[in-house]
């Protein structure tokens, strides 16, 4: 209301051209203030990229869920905290929680003697050798990527799968 009243619109008859022109530079000035505050209270960085390099950030950035300033924000900061991006977070769990009911399930037999001691140990210890796979692929977007190209490039089976895998529900 202050804007108005400085302006003078209520002294005066104002035509429609008058008012526009007042409402453009009030929201100019608005925007003015709006970034100088944004620019004083946090931080902004400019990158620019070539084509190539916008098309991959783009595709990865789709794989993650995110749009690709928010791809680039998040993977940013998950690497500075040493924090992964996990491409699907609802398959990780689901792969996370079929590999801990597997061991609950070897561990069950175990006890009612359908499996020896030892079999089972070797059961839990691959189950968990593949968990930490599993874990490694989806924390470090680089492997991903790398595992994903190798087995597109030598298995024609796995393509639609892993593309299937990575697609957003």
């Amino acid at each position: 209301m202050t804007f108005l009243y400085d302006s003078g619109i209520y002294d005066r008859e104002h035509t429609l051209e008058d008012i526009n022109a007042l409402k453009r530079r009030y929201w100019r000035e608005y925007k003015s203030q709006w970034r100088k505050n944004k620019r004083a209270n946090n931080c902004e960085y400019t990158v620019y990229y070539s084509h190539r390099e916008n098309k991959a950030i783009a595709r990865a950035a789709t794989a993650y869920g995110r749009s690709p300033t928010r791809f680039i924000h998040d993977i940013a900061l998950s690497i500075s905290k040493e924090n992964r991006l996990v491409p699907n977070e609802h398959l990780f769990g689901a792969i996370s929680e079929s590999l801990i009911m597997s061991k609950l399930m070897i561990e069950n037999f175990e006890t009612r003697n359908h499996i020896s001691t030892h079999q089972s140990d070797q059961i839990i210890r691959a189950l968990q050798s593949i968990e930490e796979q599993i874990t490694n692929l989806f924390l470090d977007p680089v492997l991903l990527d790398a595992v994903i190209l190798r087995t597109v490039e030598y298995d024609e089976t796995y393509r639609a799968h892993i593309i299937n895998l990575l697609k957003p529900s």
